[in-house]
């Protein structure tokens, strides 16, 4: 019904880039509406009358495309990505590309299809310097991480903070559930050897990716994620007990001691009892329970 009121109106000479007072017009509509408009999509997209605009901006910055990304309509997505003229790194007014949105909102299918765009900008980023990679790693979301780095996505980024990959998976927890092992780490160190994630590069907030690791509260169970990711940081980059200790990081101590304790593989932990501070016993240390 939607679509024969639709061709009428068109036939007698409607406006296809008429907008209401948010700036919305029939494309954005039908685009964020449902999979069942998709008709009506596609019958704006056919229009022989000329002058369609297809990458019109309502009040909050959002093209078509933004919209149904946003919303997750797959088959909308390739409607519009197939038409020629259709702006795929257009920003809203938060900075966000379509891209982002279909990120943040964790529709796999609609960034696999933005994806398949060679001119989408995979490391634009947003007014929070938020690209796309650091987003799904906020969001905690696998298969997108392993989808954007596949396409090259940058690892080394930072944010308006300073933060980079790791430190937003840490800082806000994304991967911490005792439950289960955290596969976004392995992902984004062994499938691509990104060792660079893994140093001690202070963010702006002056937070350390392994201090951050640590303010988690680890309990002494093999294979937890912030024991994992502590292991990890400390062996890649050959970091000896007391130079993690001469860094003055609290929560340190009780990690080194739990990695020795579990029999874990620190680097050159043989030369360390003649680093040590004065007057400092590794075995009195208290243990974690």
């Amino acid at each position: 019904r939607q679509l024969d009121a639709l061709t009428t109106l068109m036939n007698h000479g409607a406006d296809a880039n008429t907008k209401d007072n948010q700036y919305y017009t029939p494309l954005h509509l039908a685009a964020l509406s449902g999979k069942e408009w998709k008709d009506l999509v596609a019958a704006l997209l056919r229009t022989k009358r000329k002058g369609l605009k297809v990458n019109e901006r309502n009040t909050v910055g959002r093209t078509p495309l933004h919209e149904a990304c946003y919303s997750g309509y797959t088959e909308t997505v390739l409607l519009l990505l197939n038409h020629t003229g259709i702006g795929v790194n257009i920003v809203d007014n938060n900075g966000d590309t379509p891209l982002h949105l279909a990120v943040i909102k964790q529709h796999y299918d609609v960034v696999t299809l933005m994806l398949s765009k060679v001119s989408v900008k995979l490391n634009s980023k947003n007014h929070k310097k938020m690209t796309p990679l650091l987003e799904a790693v906020s969001e905690a979301h696998l298969g997108i991480i392993k989808k954007l780095i596949s396409r090259g996505a940058g690892i080394n980024v930072v944010d308006n903070d300073g933060n980079n990959c790791l430190h937003l998976a840490v800082k806000k927890k994304s991967f911490h559930s005792e439950e289960e092992y955290i596969p976004i780490l392995d992902e984004l160190l062994f499938t691509h050897n990104i060792k660079s994630l893994y140093t001690l590069i202070p963010n702006n907030e002056g937070l350390l990716a392994l201090k951050l690791t640590l303010d988690l509260q680890p309990n002494p169970q093999p294979d937890t994620p912030t024991l994992h990711l502590a292991e990890l940081v400390i062996s890649l980059n050959g970091l000896l007990f007391v130079d993690i200790y001469n860094f003055q990081l609290a929560p340190v101590l009780p990690i080194i001691i739990l990695l020795t304790s579990k029999h874990h593989q620190i680097n050159q932990t043989v030369r360390v009892s003649s680093r040590l501070p004065q007057g400092f016993d590794l075995s009195q240390q208290p243990k974690i329970i």
